[in-house]
């Protein structure tokens, strides 16, 4: 997908939707805090104690590869936040 930047505004951003277990591979670029999930609804309300909702990834987290099924939103912990998601192609031997 490149470099590109997420927002720490409502709503999240769709930037992808699978059918099936697919690779992708998150890295963020900067300072900043990714959050991704298969809902919008889990980024955009905060759950218990105000915490912000999602899986999270920070530049300490490296390159983390996961298998991927259903809608992928993002949102940033800041205003443009870098990040890199890789998506391996369909058929792809992803192990599982």
């Amino acid at each position: 997908m490149g470099l590109r930047a997420a927002q720490n505004t409502n709503p999240a951003e769709l930037i992808a939707s699978f059918d099936t277990w697919t690779r992708i591979h998150v890295q963020v670029r900067d300072a900043n805090t990714l959050y991704i999930s298969r809902t919008r609804g889990d980024l955009e309300v905060p759950a218990v104690g105000g915490q912000q909702g999602g899986l999270s990834f920070t530049a300490a987290s490296g390159i983390v590869s996961l298998p991927w099924i259903g809608t992928l939103y993002v949102k940033g912990s800041a205003p443009n936040s870098l990040y890199n998601i890789e998506i391996f192609p369909e058929g792809v031997n992803i192990g599982r």
